[in-house]
């Protein structure tokens, strides 16, 4: 069975972005993470969505809401995402799933968001996976 929204998916898809030669000077990690997980979709298709989410954990989408509804409360002091919506759970679980391993990748390599993606930059950070 296939696995969604965990770490190593998203170690993947960061790792591939940015092998891609995507990153230039000009952009900074914010920009980056913008690319990789907040400028297409994840999931596309309702079926879809729902049957990925029964991935998340042990009680699948309840879990994934309950998730989403954590961090928007922390984050906005609001629930913007319809969580009547598998396609909109999905993919802002992977967002968060994405902000969390780019965000811990950051750390441990002593990098900021607004820090630019120069060569020397972006190999450090992919050396924290």
């Amino acid at each position: 069975m296939v696995k969604y929204f965990t770490k190593q998916e998203a170690r993947e898809q960061i790792t591939n972005y940015l092998n891609d030669d995507w990153v230039n000077s000009d952009n900074n990690f914010s920009d980056i993470f913008n690319g990789i997980f907040n400028s297409d979709y994840y999931i596309i298709g309702t079926a879809k969505a729902a049957a990925a989410l029964d991935t998340y954990s042990t009680l699948g989408a309840f879990d994934a809401i309950q998730t989403i509804k954590q961090y928007e409360q922390d984050n906005f002091g609001t629930v913007n995402t319809d969580l009547t919506n598998p396609e909109q759970v999905a993919n802002m679980l992977e967002y968060i799933v994405g902000e969390e391993v780019f965000s811990d990748a950051l750390d441990t390599v002593d990098l900021n968001w607004d820090d630019q993606a120069t060569r020397q930059n972006c190999q450090q950070f992919l050396r924290a996976f």
